[in-house]
């Protein structure tokens, strides 16, 4: 009678664990094919410079400069649980105590969608992984 319970519930636990893992494959299935930029050249500028800040983002141990360099003196940056930060240096700051060779983060190929907003600016659209 043990030995049953102890196998129900292990194939309970390994149809969870298949059933996680489908959502996560069904997720990046749903991704869109083929983004169709309305600018190509300001979709191309924000994939480079998505590239060149996640570049010193991943390497911020050796390129905390220019990983600052993206920032502006005068920044509003709201953190989902640290709060609105307002200070260029303190946003370095917390980067290189708690990210820097703790985290990096990946693009999900493909995913990127750019949108101008007209006599504005553009806001970028992607997904991606933290490790």
């Amino acid at each position: 009678m043990r030995n049953i319970k102890i196998i129900i519930l292990l194939l309970f636990i390994a149809a969870i664990f298949v059933s996680a893992c489908s959502g996560i494959k069904n997720f990046y299935r749903a991704l869109p094919l083929a983004f169709q930029p309305d600018n190509q050249k300001l979709y191309d500028t924000i994939v480079y410079l998505d590239s060149i800040f996640f570049d010193a983002y991943n390497t911020c141990g050796v390129n905390l400069e220019k990983y600052g360099s993206f920032y502006a003196d005068s920044i509003e940056f709201y953190h989902d649980k640290g709060g609105l930060a307002t200070s260029k240096q303190d946003i370095i700051d917390a980067t290189k105590k708690n990210i820097c060779g703790k985290v990096t983060r990946e693009l999900v190929k493909g995913s990127i969608e750019v949108y101008p907003i007209n006599n504005y600016g553009a806001v970028e659209i992607g997904f991606h992984k933290f490790h």
